[in-house]
């Protein structure tokens, strides 16, 4: 949504579990908009996300957080709950 509108800015896009080393990012992946900070949280048991992918695709701008959500790897309750996700967003809301 944020590549297709580049006229919405962000100042932080917090990811959950993004499979950012998969297509269509690797090989359309663009930088989302208007977007100043992208923060992307990945545990290391989702199977669908891959940590340090998103570094691949967009360099250092996607500051990439690694949690450990045990057997429950890509569900969304792990994350949320996450300290790396609290932290994120209670930073995203100060600045």
């Amino acid at each position: 949504m944020l590549v297709a509108h580049p006229e919405i800015a962000v100042g932080t896009l917090i990811a959950l579990g993004s499979p950012l080393g998969e297509p269509p990012f690797l090989a359309y992946g663009r930088w989302p908009g208007r977007t100043e900070r992208w923060r992307n949280v990945v545990a290391l048991t989702d199977p669908v996300a891959q940590p340090r992918r998103g570094a691949d695709r967009f360099g250092s701008r996607v500051e990439e957080q690694l949690v450990d959500n045990g057997r429950r790897g890509h569900r969304p309750e792990p994350y949320l709950n996450s300290r790396a996700v609290g932290e994120a967003a209670s930073a995203a809301l100060t600045i």
